[in-house]
Formats: C-alpha cells, sequence, structure tokens
C-alpha cells in the first residue's frame, strides 16, 4: 500500500482517527454507537517509517527551501488507502 514510490509525490490518503465522546458520563450504549471517523488528509509526502507517514500540505516551490507547513503524521496501522495525484510530485525530499 505505502512504499517509497509515494516518497515526495502529492497523496490523498484516507485513515480511521479516535474520536472522544464529549466530556461527562454515557451510556455503555452511547459509548458502543460511536464510531471512529474516516478522515481524507491531502499531502507531500515527507517520510514514511515502519509506524507513520508525514506529510505536508504546503511546500515551498525553490528547491532550496527546506521548510514546509501544516504537516502531520498519521500512524500507518490506521491508513485504509493512499492515491497519489499525477502531475505534482514537485518536492523532492
Amino acid at each position: 500500500m505505502i512504499s517509497s514510490d509515494h516518497l515526495g509525490k502529492l497523496v490523498v490518503i484516507r485513515w480511521i482517527d479516535a474520536k472522544e465522546i464529549e466530556y461527562g458520563w454515557h451510556s455503555v450504549e452511547k459509548i458502543k454507537e460511536t464510531p471512529c471517523p474516516t478522515i481524507l488528509s491531502v499531502g507531500w509526502v515527507a517520510q514514511i517509517t515502519d509506524n507513520e507517514i508525514k506529510i505536508s500540505a504546503d511546500i515551498p516551490t525553490d528547491k532550496e527551501d527546506d521548510e514546509a507547513g501544516r504537516s502531520q503524521t498519521i500512524p500507518i496501522g490506521c491508513v485504509e488507502d493512499v492515491q497519489i495525484l499525477e502531475g505534482w510530485d514537485c518536492w523532492n525530499k
């Protein structure tokens, strides 16, 4: 699913996130009925490890600039799918 072929590519990642029920006490039934949300995240892949995929949504067009913005780390075990958005592989990291 995720490989070194994804490095530097613009991707859409579909993943399952944790969800906390609002504060306070809740019935067991409400707890059972609370699903984890499916999330879509978009960004350029900066790093892939055995446990994580790290992406940045904002990157510079100047290849000498080494900063990126709106970055996040997603646990590999939560990832359902990764799709490369062709034509946008302008970040060579």
